[in-house]
């Protein structure tokens, strides 16, 4: 598995953010790489370091570059904070003697940067920047982030960007391996808690930001992952079986330390009109009958196709441990003591009698097929 670089984001460890104090620490330290927050001098020009404002007497980039020069081995993320100063940021570099060691973060714009093999490898193109409304779509529908996930994947390649920076809390491993059936890399930024530093580490990122550099580093070392599968099974549905819950169950060994679920269902969605009208007309007379049409007028037709929806929940001895209760006709959720996927807690231990149900909440299609693998990886 490729190593994962390591980023001292701003402030690590109780440091100033973006101080001199924070430079020197994290250039002291085994990471890969520090992160700097870019501002231009609202009145001088010059690039200086600055989260949301620039401060009174603010560290300057010049400066930073001069300190890193002492540490060969160390580059530097810079993480723009206002658009257009890519030029001004690669030329300090290569009069610095930092082009190699240097990263281009935020508010980048690849148009800025001619150089197709910097672009391939030294920026980090921020998804929140290039996926409008993105943070709060995927707060209103968390299968959003699947959808973005592609969208920025063809971003990347349409441009020559390999490495996508995104914030931590919306990556799962479906994520992960969109990310890598594109070919591309992920940079994970900020991750603060040691599981999900080992979690992310373990899964081969790029790159990780944290605040604790100290701990990253002292990770225990990573070794190789085995599966071995605990369920697997096939399924077939009508529409007859609507409103029902399907069963399951599986033994986990004590040494597994991580469980994979993944669940399929196919088709996602219902076209047919002479299947989906009625359901979707006595849907649309139930919760509408009373509107006022002549303000918003409702058909039936408008709503159309139907998704069919099945998700799927899971418990440990007994102990309910969540639900993934959103539309996706392809789920993959990991479980372990360290981290759950969105919508499940950490079970107190991984060894014992599982159980879990299937929802079928609204099946429309005349057929749908289903298939459910779990599998216990160890170490």
């Amino acid at each position: 598995m490729k190593q994962t670089n390591w980023t001292a984001h701003s402030g690590a460890d109780g440091t100033l953010d973006n101080s001199l104090q924070f430079v020197r620490y994290a250039l002291g330290t085994q990471a890969d790489a520090l992160e700097v927050d870019i501002r231009r001098h609202p009145c001088t020009g010059e690039l200086v370091l600055g989260h949301d404002t620039v401060g009174e007497h603010p560290l300057t980039l010049q400066e930073v570059f001069e300190q890193a020069g002492r540490h060969p081995s160390m580059k530097i993320n810079c993480d723009l904070k206002e658009p257009a100063l890519e030029r001004q940021v690669l030329t300090l570099a290569q009069q610095s003697g930092m082009t190699d060691r240097l990263i281009l973060s935020g508010t980048v714009d690849v148009a800025h940067i001619p150089d197709a093999a910097f672009r391939a490898q030294q920026v980090y193109w921020n998804l929140e920047e290039q996926i409008p409304g993105y943070e709060e779509q995927c707060l209103r529908n968390p299968a959003f982030r699947l959808e973005a996930m592609k969208q920025m994947c063809r971003l990347c390649r349409e441009a020559d960007v390999q490495v996508i920076n995104a914030y931590e809390g919306f990556v799962d491993r479906q994520v992960l391996d969109m990310v890598r059936r594109h070919q591309l890399k992920l940079s994970v930024w900020t991750v603060n808690t040691v599981s999900r530093m080992a979690w992310f580490r373990d899964q081969g990122v790029h790159n990780i930001t944290t605040r604790r550099i100290a701990q990253a580093l002292a990770l225990p070392p990573q070794h190789e992952t085995k599966a071995v599968c605990l369920l697997e099974q096939a399924y077939q549905w009508s529409s007859q079986d609507t409103s029902s819950d399907v069963v399951f169950s599986f033994q986990c060994p004590a040494e597994v330390e991580e469980l994979v679920v993944s669940f399929t269902y196919s088709p996602g969605e219902e076209a047919t009109r002479e299947i989906c009208l009625p359901a979707v007309q006595a849907a649309v007379t139930r919760y509408y009958g009373g509107y006022p049409q002549e303000i918003e007028p409702m058909t039936a037709e408008q709503f159309l196709p139907v998704k069919n929806l099945i998700t799927l929940s899971l418990a440990r001895e007994g102990i309910y441990l969540g639900n993934a209760h959103r539309w996706a006709p392809e789920q993959e959720h990991v479980i372990s003591c360290r981290y759950a996927s969105s919508g499940f807690c950490c079970p107190v231990s991984m060894a014992g009698a599982w159980t879990g149900m299937l929802h079928l909440h609204e099946v429309l299609s005349p057929v749908c097929k289903g298939h459910l693998r779990i599998e216990g990886r160890t170490r």
